[in-house]
């Protein structure tokens, strides 16, 4: 009798070690991105807008206070800010892919510790943003309405060289001004340099 409950007690402990293994195993990696993405969160105005513009409004299920682009937009459920994202809100919409800007590694492996896939995009230059509308396409099956939008881009780039050809390059300025607490009083003043996406 003893023996038996024995190899019981060793048997259990055994599968619950495999088990252990297993589920430390998947927490460590990131989850695989579905080939059926019915429910797509967006953490980005310009990820909502290339989801739009790919035709996967009705698949968008959250996205951020800021976005305002397209105007259905309005209607859906906003779950994060600029660099603040409501987790238990996220979850609460059950999404199969949550797009986020690159560069924001603890969200995105808070993301992936909730068994949520995450698409990281990088938009903080032209090469960047089509590989971004690449992603997408490529994650959601739209590969062909994303080669149109990055055609449509590229020709409209070529057009504005060609049209400036020859042309002066004017030098510029560009500010970006944030007010402190103080209503009407400005307490900081953004250059846009070389890099960042404001660039």
């Amino acid at each position: 009798m003893r023996n038996a409950v024995f190899f019981l007690a060793l048997l259990c402990f055994l599968l619950l070690t495999v088990f252990l293994h297993r589920e430390l195993d998947r927490a460590g990696s990131p989850p695989a991105v579905p080939g059926d993405l019915r429910r797509i969160v967006s953490l980005a105005p310009n990820a909502t807008e290339i989801l739009y513009a790919l035709g996967l409004g009705p698949r968008v299920a959250g996205v951020t206070r800021f976005c305002a682009y397209p105007p259905e937009v309005a209607s859906k459920p906003r779950v994060a800010g600029f660099s603040d994202i409501n987790f238990e809100a996220l979850v609460r919409l059950r999404p199969d892919l949550a797009l986020l800007s690159g560069g924001k590694t603890a969200d995105q492996k808070q993301l992936e510790r909730l068994g949520i896939p995450v698409l990281t995009l990088d938009t903080s230059s032209l090469t960047g943003f089509f590989r971004s509308i690449e992603s997408i396409g490529s994650a959601t099956g739209r590969f062909a309405e994303a080669g149109s939008i990055i055609q449509g881009f590229q020709q409209a780039l070529e057009a504005a060289r060609n049209r400036a050809r020859g042309r002066a390059r004017p030098r510029v300025l560009f500010s970006v001004m944030r007010s402190g607490r103080e209503p009407g009083r400005i307490t900081e003043i953004h250059a846009v340099g070389r890099d960042g996406f404001f660039n």
